[in-house]
């Protein structure tokens, strides 16, 4: 029987273990626009030759398993909650697997949306909107946790899977001043990976609000009127974008 565990690899990482029947299950956690143009089992093979546990522990044979790709990147719906329509669940907020969590948000996330239905439905207008508040707490939470974990990986800095997950909690090397001009950093093939630092904002938001240069004061009330974010989250934010960059600041400077 093999007992859980976390591998991490230069492009992602790794997590294998023995299900009830007796079998073993492994998954490799990356990010799509890593792959260069590989089929999935392609993928698969040569990431797990990168390892040196999960091979062992798994054997030759597991590089002719046929993998299946999903989505699992930290998502959020974000906004007020469609008319006669309240998500729950992983259709509200979908968390890195890294976790470990998914299961009991999705459960605490139900339980919160009945009692919301519940009040609501005995003329507490307030009930849905504070619904949508706490999941954004618990976004917020999980965002912090997630950083704080991937953090602790050291070994893979010059690799793009751990400089993105690194970008939420680097060193600020120089502070925006709120007068700096910001814009579009990114082309369009680059832009999956930032999910994971905006889970809540839609890139093609932060792309149509920084498109044409903006001031960092501009954007910072822009994404502050738009979503539940106080000023502290929203200067870490900024910041993380600049130094992912995803934001370029205008006229040289950090990011540039």
């Amino acid at each position: 029987m093999l007992e859980p565990m976390v591998e991490a690899t230069p492009a992602g990482w790794w997590y294998s273990s023995s299900i009830p029947d007796g079998r073993a299950i492994a998954i490799y956690f990356t990010d799509a626009d890593l792959r260069e143009g590989e089929t999935l089992s392609e993928t698969w093979a040569r990431a797990l030759m990168e390892t040196s546990l999960s091979r062992s522990r798994l054997g030759e044979e597991a590089r002719a398993w046929r993998p299946r790709g999903i989505d699992a990147g930290t998502q959020s719906l974000g906004g007020p909650p469609a008319l006669g329509c309240v998500a729950v669940g992983d259709a509200a907020l979908a968390l890195d697997p890294l976790s470990s969590s998914g299961l009991t948000r999705a459960i605490e996330g139900g339980k919160m949306a009945a009692l919301a239905l519940h009040r609501a439905g005995g003329g507490d207008l307030g009930a849905l909107a504070r619904y949508e508040s706490e999941l954004g707490s618990a976004l917020r939470e999980h965002q912090a946790g997630k950083a704080r974990y991937y953090g602790l990986e050291t070994r893979f800095l010059d690799e793009p899977f751990w400089q993105r997950r690194h970008a939420l909690r680097a060193p600020i090397a120089r502070i925006l001043s709120p007068k700096d001009e910001l814009c579009w950093g990114l082309e369009d093939a680059a832009v999956l990976p930032l999910a994971s630092l905006t889970p809540d904002i839609p890139v093609s938001i932060l792309r149509d609000l920084a498109e044409k240069p903006c001031s960092a004061r501009c954007l910072a009330e822009t994404l502050r009127s738009l979503y539940q974010y106080d000023d502290t989250e929203i200067v870490q934010l900024l910041h993380a974008l600049v130094h992912s960059r995803s934001l370029r600041v205008l006229g040289g400077g950090w990011g540039a």
